[in-house]
Protein backbone atom coordinates (compact mmCIF):
# COMPACT_ATOMS: atom_id res chain seq x y z
CA UNK A 1 0.00 0.00 0.00
CA UNK A 2 1.32 3.45 -0.90
CA UNK A 3 2.05 5.96 1.83
CA UNK A 4 -0.28 8.95 1.87
CA UNK A 5 0.89 12.28 3.28
CA UNK A 6 -1.72 12.90 6.00
CA UNK A 7 -1.94 16.72 5.95
CA UNK A 8 -1.59 18.78 2.78
CA UNK A 9 -2.10 22.30 1.45
CA UNK A 10 -3.36 22.75 -2.09
CA UNK A 11 -4.06 26.07 -3.74
CA UNK A 12 -7.76 26.29 -4.56
CA UNK A 13 -8.89 23.65 -2.04
CA UNK A 14 -10.09 24.90 1.35
CA UNK A 15 -8.55 28.27 0.56
CA UNK A 16 -5.10 26.70 0.51
CA UNK A 17 -5.34 25.92 4.21
CA UNK A 18 -4.01 22.72 5.76
CA UNK A 19 -6.46 19.85 5.34
CA UNK A 20 -6.68 16.10 5.67
CA UNK A 21 -5.37 14.63 2.41
CA UNK A 22 -8.12 13.25 0.17
CA UNK A 23 -10.79 15.42 1.81
CA UNK A 24 -11.93 19.00 2.05
CA UNK A 25 -11.78 18.87 5.84
CA UNK A 26 -9.46 21.60 7.11
CA UNK A 27 -7.23 21.06 10.12
CA UNK A 28 -8.59 24.25 11.72
CA UNK A 29 -12.09 22.77 11.92
CA UNK A 30 -10.82 19.59 13.58
CA UNK A 31 -8.77 21.64 16.04
CA UNK A 32 -11.74 23.89 16.78
CA UNK A 33 -13.73 20.85 17.85
CA UNK A 34 -10.86 19.74 20.09
CA UNK A 35 -10.79 23.21 21.66
CA UNK A 36 -14.52 22.83 22.34
CA UNK A 37 -13.68 19.70 24.34
CA UNK A 38 -14.36 16.91 21.84
CA UNK A 39 -12.17 13.82 22.05
CA UNK A 40 -10.53 12.14 19.08
CA UNK A 41 -13.38 9.59 19.00
CA UNK A 42 -16.01 12.34 19.08
CA UNK A 43 -14.32 14.20 16.22
CA UNK A 44 -14.36 10.98 14.18
CA UNK A 45 -18.12 10.77 14.79
CA UNK A 46 -18.50 14.35 13.48
CA UNK A 47 -16.43 13.48 10.39
CA UNK A 48 -17.24 9.84 9.53
CA UNK A 49 -14.93 9.99 6.47
CA UNK A 50 -11.98 10.29 8.86
CA UNK A 51 -10.44 7.63 11.02
CA UNK A 52 -8.54 8.04 14.27
CA UNK A 53 -5.23 8.28 12.44
CA UNK A 54 -6.48 11.19 10.29
CA UNK A 55 -7.68 13.09 13.36
CA UNK A 56 -4.48 12.32 15.26
CA UNK A 57 -2.41 13.72 12.38
CA UNK A 58 -4.59 16.84 12.32
CA UNK A 59 -4.11 17.29 16.08
CA UNK A 60 -0.34 16.90 15.66
CA UNK A 61 -0.27 19.41 12.81
CA UNK A 62 -2.30 21.87 14.89
CA UNK A 63 0.06 21.42 17.85
CA UNK A 64 3.10 22.07 15.63
CA UNK A 65 1.50 25.06 13.86
CA UNK A 66 -0.44 26.81 16.63
CA UNK A 67 -0.32 30.35 15.21
CA UNK A 68 -1.39 29.26 11.71
CA UNK A 69 -4.33 27.22 12.97
CA UNK A 70 -5.41 29.87 15.49
CA UNK A 71 -5.48 32.43 12.67
CA UNK A 72 -7.52 30.05 10.49
CA UNK A 73 -10.03 29.47 13.29
CA UNK A 74 -10.35 33.21 13.93
CA UNK A 75 -10.73 34.02 10.22
CA UNK A 76 -13.54 31.50 9.92
CA UNK A 77 -15.30 32.80 13.03
CA UNK A 78 -15.36 36.23 11.39
CA UNK A 79 -16.79 34.79 8.17
CA UNK A 80 -19.77 33.34 9.99
CA UNK A 81 -20.35 36.13 12.52
CA UNK A 82 -18.94 34.40 15.56
CA UNK A 83 -19.98 30.82 14.83
CA UNK A 84 -17.52 28.35 13.38
CA UNK A 85 -17.87 27.89 9.64
CA UNK A 86 -17.47 24.21 8.92
CA UNK A 87 -16.21 23.24 5.45
CA UNK A 88 -17.16 19.64 4.75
Amino acid sequence: MAYRVPIVKTRGICGGRARVNGTRIPVWSIEAYRQEGLSLTQVVSVYPRLDGSDVSHAFSYADANKEEIAADIEANRMIDDGELFDVR
